[in-house]
């Protein structure tokens, strides 16, 4: 077995041995911070048609004599679906959103125009294609939209909302247990006599293993006993994929914790890591499910 090997072998290592969770579907709602189980891929594009990327007007080509002035035709309102197109030298009112009217070929802000008599004249060079978002601009149909492996972020959750997705496949969250192995540490809910501590490391790793996404199934605390011990961490395998073992990991040159992983019939992957504090800390696999070794130091456990 291998002593002080390096903090990155000791992660590859544990990496090896992680076996992928079922997948599951939940709620888009649901899935921030989940891991996409699937590739998604745009099934039209976005936006569907032409949309006007500021407030002012739609503008054809020019019209007789190349003249710079045209005719407001009308105003469209958010929603609107034009169904008539402008023709040369005419000109319709857009909000930022909005579909255009065929026969567009600019849209001019409407800070950039003169408006007399329903006569639009523009204050700058009307060039083809200025202000006019373009179908399948931001996707087109067939493209990516979220890649098997990825983290949901809020920004995939709106991406699948216009799309109108209402559910993603995401890999179910990891069952974690927590094990605390020592005679004098009980549960923090309890008052501690004397030359008892109130436990911090089961909490603190219950947070943590909410923070990164998992899902905690039970917290312990055993004392000496190896038969219950033993039996408490053959119950709690039964609900987890992942089970922390805090304290006991160094004991005059010594581990329970080790001698429990090997008591189980457990494979260490690795033991004791040259880091600074929680250097006594090991890993094992027992059919697929991940057993760690923490340091009951609370800093060190942390």
């Amino acid at each position: 077995m291998s002593i002080n090997i390096s903090l990155e072998e000791a992660q590859e290592r544990v990496l090896n041995h992680t076996s992928r969770l079922a997948p599951e579907s939940v709620p888009i709602l649901e899935a921030l911070g989940r891991v996409s189980a699937e590739d998604l891929y745009a099934d039209s594009d976005l936006p569907a048609v032409q949309q006007s990327a500021v407030d002012g007007y739609a503008v054809a080509s020019a019209g007789e004599g190349g003249m710079d002035k045209y005719y407001i035709v009308g105003h469209l309102c958010l929603g609107d679906n034009p169904q008539v197109p402008l023709k040369p030298g005419q000109a319709m009112g857009v909000l930022t959103g909005g579909n255009l009217p065929s026969g567009t070929i600019a849209v001019v802000p409407h800070e950039k125009v003169q408006i007399q008599d329903d006569y639009l004249e523009a204050m700058e060079v009307i060039k083809a294609g200025n202000n006019i978002k373009q179908a399948g601009e931001d996707y087109v149909q067939g493209d990516l939209l979220v890649a098997r492996g990825s983290v949901i972020s809020p920004g995939h959750i709106g991406l699948l909302a216009a799309y109108g997705k209402e559910s993603i496949c995401v890999y179910r969250k990891p069952r974690v247990a927590v094990l605390c192995l020592s005679r004098h540490v009980i549960p923090w809910q309890l008052k501690p006599e004397p030359g008892q501590i109130r436990d911090s490391n089961g909490p603190l790793l219950s947070a943590l293993v909410r923070q990164d996404g998992g899902l905690l199934v039970a917290a312990k605390t055993v004392g000496k006993d190896e038969t219950s011990v033993k039996t408490v961490a053959l119950d709690l395998l039964q609900q987890a994929d992942i089970l922390i073992i805090t304290g006991g990991t160094y004991t005059k040159g010594d581990s329970e914790a080790r001698l429990l992983m090997e008591d189980l019939g457990a494979e260490i992957l690795y033991w004791d890591v040259p880091i600074q504090p929680g250097s006594h800390t090991g890993a094992s696999v027992l059919n697929s499910r991940l057993l760690f070794a923490l340091s009951g130091n609370p800093g060190a456990c942390a």
